[in-house]
């Protein structure tokens, strides 16, 4: 991704909207406003997180579950080694979230996942 090429497509429209300007859509929140606000957006939401045991998706599932969301997560199985657990596993990323270990390049899996 060339992060120094024109702005394209929706984002394009949405900068004309705006006179060129970009606001992002959180600035001017911060601490407690800014959690209120994620509270009210994915509080008591249904959400489908692919990655939940990697790293950053450990991370997200932590992110959500505080905020109020329940998560079914679909992701390979964490990458526990001896002595060095996983952060999902740190944790405790099984209580945090409906578990399921499966592959994302399964397709037809992943359908039947999200719509179940």
């Amino acid at each position: 991704m060339d992060i120094g090429a024109p702005v394209a497509g929706a984002a394009a429209q949405a900068l004309a909207r705006e006179g060129g300007a970009f606001a992002p859509p959180l600035e001017g929140y911060t601490g407690p406003a800014l959690w209120a606000l994620l509270a009210r957006a994915y509080g008591g939401k249904r959400v489908w997180l692919s990655g939940h045991t990697g790293f950053k998706g450990a991370w997200l599932l932590w992110l959500l579950r505080r905020l109020g969301a329940q998560v079914r997560g679909y992701a390979l199985p964490p990458q526990d080694a001896p002595g060095a657990p996983s952060l999902f596993t740190l944790l405790g990323g099984p209580a945090l979230c409906a578990h399921q270990e499966a592959d994302v390049r399964d397709a037809a899996a992943v359908a039947a996942d999200v719509h179940a």
